[in-house]
């Protein structure tokens, strides 16, 4: 990976934190995991729970295999190779699946961690990403080459339309891996629709003895505890709810896309992938029987459609509420988030959306 310098803790320097004086080791990942395993040992020497948040640069653009993971990958060691007839991988593909392999071996350093410094059974550990594949797929964000091999940058979303920055599902569906021996018993699978913003509320319930702050006592909770899933597995259920996007603003517009899932159906309005008309307009899909997006039923479900139209403006007003009422962030800082960082609010779910 690229080497990267990392704020620390530093009481004496301005705003509390100080600037590493040289950049890391070139395995990036391996040295977040190393400041991980440091500060779980410092933990564990009283015996302190903690909450750690690692945020891993692979593969995020700019990305560098050290020589070592890219020579691994050409002779299959640690990737596929090639099937019979397809080209041999680019150097930006070898360059991408050595910093997975990078990123996998950390992720199994953090997980030895916490079994090592005996938090393994009581720790929800959560293992997700923020987005899909980086490179948009214009003009309808569906990508030319091989399956797995889109010629616009390694990285594939499966059959999922979208990548990075789109409102389609292969910009935001993207694995999530929970463990949490505590609770969970066996491997389970589920495909209940699930966020980040789930975290929140899962944790408060799991602790127990949480309460929200008197002055935010009737602030809207985005998310719903997740604990059933974790519980029951693929019978676990959550709470029928709506989830809406809106990438960069909630001034929702096609150019930027904007998009509302409710049960199986899901409104889909333009994106940064979107450069063609057809996708300009609102589409709806039916993720059941075309998780990909390729066939809009608009005009056969024009009663499904004004619904999900309403209520992702249901939605769409409740963010412009709790910007305006319920916000810590008092200016914007130079970011048009600020304050926004909300999916789904508890004000809407109640709409009807027809079977």
């Amino acid at each position: 990976m690229c080497s990267f310098n990392y704020w620390w803790p530093n009481a004496s320097a301005p705003h509390a934190v100080t600037n590493l004086s040289r950049p890391t080791p070139y395995d990036d990942a391996a040295y977040v995991a190393d400041v991980f395993d440091r500060f779980v040992g410092e933990q564990a020497t009283e015996a302190r729970p903690f909450l750690a948040q690692l945020s891993f640069h692979n593969c995020h653009s700019p990305f560098v295999g050290s020589e070592e993971r890219r020579a691994a990958c050409a002779r299959g060691t640690s990737c596929r190779l090639p099937a019979d007839g397809e080209t041999a991988y680019t150097h930006t593909e070898a360059d991408y699946y050595a910093c997975i392999s990078m990123f996998d071996d950390a992720v199994g350093a953090v997980l030895k961690s916490v079994q090592v410094h005996g938090y393994a059974h009581d720790t929800l550990t959560w293992l997700t990403t923020d987005n899909g594949p980086e490179v948009l797929c214009q003009p309808k964000g569906i990508c030319r080459g091989r399956a797995g091999r889109p010629k616009q940058a390694p990285g594939s979303a499966g059959p999922l339309r979208g990548r990075k920055r789109d409102v389609w599902e292969g910009g935001h569906r993207v694995p999530g891996i929970v463990n949490f021996p505590r609770l969970v018993r066996g491997t389970h699978e589920s495909w209940a629709t699930v966020t980040t913003m789930d975290l929140l509320p899962t944790m408060v319930e799991l602790l127990g003895n949480v309460t929200w702050p008197a002055a935010q006592a009737d602030w809207a909770v985005d998310g719903t505890s997740i604990a059933p899933i974790l519980r029951d597995g693929a019978h676990g259920t959550l709470p029928q709810r709506g989830v809406g996007w809106a990438y960069k603003s909630i001034d929702a517009t096609p150019r930027l896309g904007y998009a509302f899932r409710y049960g199986k159906w899901k409104l889909a309005v333009g994106g940064a992938s979107c450069s063609h008309p057809e996708c300009a307009r609102p589409m709806l899909f039916d993720l059941d029987a075309d998780l990909g997006e390729r066939h809009d039923l608009s005009e056969q479900r024009p009663d499904v459609l004004a619904m999900i139209i309403a209520n992702f403006s249901a939605w769409q007003q409740s963010v412009r509420h709790s910007r305006a009422n319920e916000s810590q962030c008092k200016t914007n800082l130079g970011y048009q988030n600020c304050g926004t960082m909300r999916r789904i609010s508890s004000r809407h779910v109640d709409i009807f959306v027809p079977p």
